[in-house]
């Protein structure tokens, strides 16, 4: 009569471990994918909500500059003026105080477009200082497109309306208007709406010898 092994010595069967190899191995798998996927969540969130961010500043900065955007015009000879506020449809430069000191800069808010994705930069530079002297930082990036457009009336008869244009006006737009497009994917935002300051020097009297309006 042959001995037999005591009750739990017998080990495992080599279909067993092939049982037990083969679950534990679609487990790992199983839990890869789920850590996977949850690691490319997260980095989409960080981008999306760096992107929020992003915008956000840009929307804040742009609606405390426009609100104090300088109205005055700017005289460029006897019964010749303009506000310094020029708009196209990729930029827009008006000059506007960036600190508490009230000293005017020059701002100069533009979408570059590259072979990869565009961003948004904003130039400033003090109102008489000499050219090249300007600050540059980028707002926002991964921006697929921009376009500024302005409503008002750019003078005395002409109508007011939307314009992708803003150029030569005696007066500031009363309304900027920002659509942006962000990602490879070119995701709309909400359009963005800001109003600007209305009230210009009509009582300019153009001094031929300072080239300014009297009293300036």
């Amino acid at each position: 009569m042959i001995p037999q092994a005591p009750y739990g010595d017998e080990g495992f069967t080599l279909l067993e471990l092939l049982v037990a190899i083969t679950l534990l191995g679609l487990l790992s798998l199983a839990l890869f994918g789920g850590v996977s996927f949850g690691m490319r969540v997260w980095d989409r969130s960080e981008k999306t909500a760096d992107s929020a961010r992003g915008r956000h500043v840009f929307e804040e900065e742009l609606r405390d500059r426009l609100s104090r955007a300088d109205p005055e015009l700017d005289p460029k000879g006897p019964g010749e003026a303009e506000v310094k506020f020029q708009g196209a449809p990729d930029r827009l430069s008006f000059l506007a105080p960036v600190d508490e000191s009230g000293q005017l800069s020059e701002l100069s808010y533009r979408y570059i477009s590259d072979d990869a994705n565009g961003r948004l930069e904003v130039s400033s530079k003090p109102e008489l200082a000499r050219s090249g002297s300007a600050s540059q930082r980028i707002l926002l990036k991964d921006v697929a497109k921009a376009e500024f457009s302005y409503f008002g009336s750019q003078g005395p008869g002409s109508p007011t309306s939307w314009r992708n244009e803003w150029q030569h006006a005696t007066r500031l737009p009363q309304l900027v208007r920002i659509r942006l497009w962000l990602g490879r994917k070119k995701e709309a935002w909400p359009e963005l709406v800001i109003p600007t300051k209305l009230a210009g020097d009509i009582n300019c009297i153009y001094d031929p010898l300072t080239k300014f309006c009297q009293g300036r």
